[in-house]
């Protein structure tokens, strides 16, 4: 089985549009060329995206199962949808979880049935893995989520592979790790940045010795649009969508000094909640298979301090 679709200006549509990775996904579909209808349950933060090219959003809050036929009228003409809209670890609620991730993704996958429509990208994150058995973690190990979030991420994972052997429904599921770049204001790299570039004090927990994994936003969209030329040979895939460069975070603190210039003095404290085993991807299948190619971590923070430098001009 060989499944392939047209990615010449063809018409997407991006759930989670005024997301982090879902902005940046819009923005880059339409510079190159691609019809985009965004959806998202928040109001339309990214106005500048109907002056880049051909673009609609619609308002929708996919848990609702009122959403399955407004959404349907919105992927006509529709050739493949990113699914990007969901709930981010930020509690420990799984009632949350579960809408925002579970029936957010049975709306969109129940719209695509109906609809006719057969591809479907969906983001995922590497830790549906939870503690890793080995690393670097390949696709076809096993899966251990302990938080809601990484269950309910599963879960959502488990809905797409159920619709896709018995809905004619072609999905690939990227799992990414901890993102960083262009407006971005969450998460332990973006907190070293700042903290160097303001003189702050950096605390890191087990002595800054567990090896983990860091993608630029950048290379993660850049996989997204690579799915949609894929000559998928199975209804559903996963690939894991990393840096391929993996760093114990002690190493990365330094070398963020060194891309800033600045120092700052360096802590360690304790953590009941922070995973001190070593967590990073094999991204092998993706660099075969989607001729996934990422920046290196220095190259990627250099461009993020660009990012974040020039973002600040703006708003002086």
């Amino acid at each position: 089985m060989r499944v392939k679709t047209n990615k010449a200006k063809s018409a997407c549509l991006v759930t989670g549009c005024n997301g982090y990775v879902g902005g940046h996904l819009v923005e880059r579909l339409l510079a190159e060329g691609h019809r985009v209808v965004g959806v998202d349950h928040r109001p339309e933060t990214w106005q500048a995206f109907g002056a880049l090219g051909a673009y609609r959003f619609v308002r929708l809050e996919l848990a609702d199962r009122e959403s399955v036929e407004p959404l349907m009228a919105a992927l006509e003409g529709v050739e493949a949808v990113f699914h990007l809209a969901s709930r981010q670890p930020f509690s420990q609620e799984l009632a949350r979880f579960i809408y925002g991730n579970v029936y957010r993704t049975a709306t969109v996958l129940e719209a695509l049935r109906r609809a006719g429509v057969q591809r479907l990208i969906q983001s995922s994150t590497f830790a549906v893995y939870g503690e890793a058995e080995r690393v670097p973690i390949q696709e076809t190990d096993l899966v251990h989520p302990q938080h809601p979030y990484e269950v309910t991420k599963h879960q959502a994972e488990q809905l797409a592979r159920l619709y896709s052997d018995q809905a004619a429904l072609v999905t690939t599921v990227l799992r990414y790790p901890s993102l960083y770049g262009g407006r971005n204001r969450v998460g332990s790299l973006h907190y070293f940045m700042d903290a160097a570039r303001k003189g702050k004090p950096i605390n890191l927990f087990a002595e800054g010795k567990p090896v983990k994994e860091f993608v630029h936003v950048a290379d993660v969209v850049q996989a997204n649009i690579a799915c949609l030329s894929y000559e998928q040979e199975q209804p559903f895939e996963v690939f894991n969508i990393g840096s391929g460069e993996p760093v114990a975070m002690r190493d990365l603190v330094q070398l963020i000094f060194a891309v800033t210039g600045r120092e700052t003095e360096v802590t360690y404290a304790r953590s009941e909640h922070w995973r001190a085993t070593d967590l990073y991807l094999d991204i092998a299948r993706a660099r075969q298979k989607l001729a996934y190619r990422p920046r290196s971590l220095k190259a990627g923070l250099e461009a993020y301090l660009q990012t974040l430098q020039a973002e600040e001009v703006k708003t002086t």
